[in-house]
């Protein structure tokens, strides 16, 4: 896949992206594309790219939820906490974009360190009201929001 150099050119990537369509290609071409220099197309492509971490982010929540729900023990929910750590961990690489301005480089990673740490108090509110401790244990041992830098 050919890494964007033109506004126009980002528009079907990040609509992949946002879908999680042919990942790897996707996310190379991210981290090689180049930026509009203009404000305008920049302003409107960082717009874009927010609307696809958000959507991105739905559909990781979503996989959790449903991967929980269908554990049928520890060792499930364990499974399922590793997969949505790997998948923050995977959206919080590709957002940072090297070819981004310093100015809002890290705006986007930034974003997806909160929004995990936002999910793992959410389990953990949750995980208090689980009397047998294995979530709670869990999610000790599984901090979704220990996640490695961005690079």
């Amino acid at each position: 896949m050919k890494a964007p150099e033109f506004y126009a050119e980002w528009i079907p990537i990040l609509r992949d992206f946002a879908v999680r369509k042919d990942d790897d290609e996707v996310i190379t071409a991210m981290k090689n594309g180049c930026i509009p220099c203009s404000q305008t197309p920049l302003t409107r492509l960082s717009y874009r790219l927010e609307e696809a971490i958000k959507m991105r982010y739905k559909a990781i929540m979503e996989d959790f939820e449903r991967n929980q729900a269908e554990a049928h023990n520890e060792a499930g929910i364990e499974t399922a906490l590793t997969r949505l750590k790997d998948d923050l961990e995977k959206l919080k690489d590709a957002v940072y974009i090297p070819a981004l301005p310093e100015s809002i480089r890290l705006k986007f990673p930034e974003a997806v360190d909160q929004a995990a740490d936002a999910a793992q108090h959410a389990l953990e509110e949750s995980a208090r009201r689980d009397h047998s401790g294995i979530m709670s244990h869990l999610l000790q041992n599984h901090r979704i929001n220990d996640l490695q830098e961005a690079k």
